[in-house]
């Protein structure tokens, strides 16, 4: 299942931050199913964006999962430095199946 975590970057200390980020980097290479995978676009690069003009203080990027666990972890990991809201998606043709199933 895909969700979209939506962050919330509560931190002005931005050296702690970027070695959490550096550690949680290699829990994830030590612990490949604790946290939810990441997807990466076409060209390599973490699906990982920031909303509204730069420097904002919030993101977001797209996970996969079918273990809420792993969100989880992700959560209290990051806490408090980020405050995560996780909302799951769904592929147009999941949603369109679902309704052809009801309605159509």
């Amino acid at each position: 299942m895909l969700y979209l975590g939506i962050g919330e970057i509560c931190t002005q200390d931005f050296t702690h931050f970027l070695k959490k980020g550096q550690r949680i980097g290699e829990e994830r290479k030590k612990f490949p199913n604790k946290y939810p995978n990441r997807l990466n676009l076409e060209d390599g690069r973490l699906a990982e964006f920031f909303l509204g003009k730069k420097g904002m203080m919030r993101n977001f990027i797209i996970y996969e999962t079918d273990d809420p666990q792993q969100l989880l972890n992700l959560q209290t990991f990051w806490l408090p430095e980020i405050q995560y809201t996780f909302i799951p998606i769904f592929h147009v043709t999941d949603i369109k199946k679902s309704w052809e199933e009801k309605w159509g």
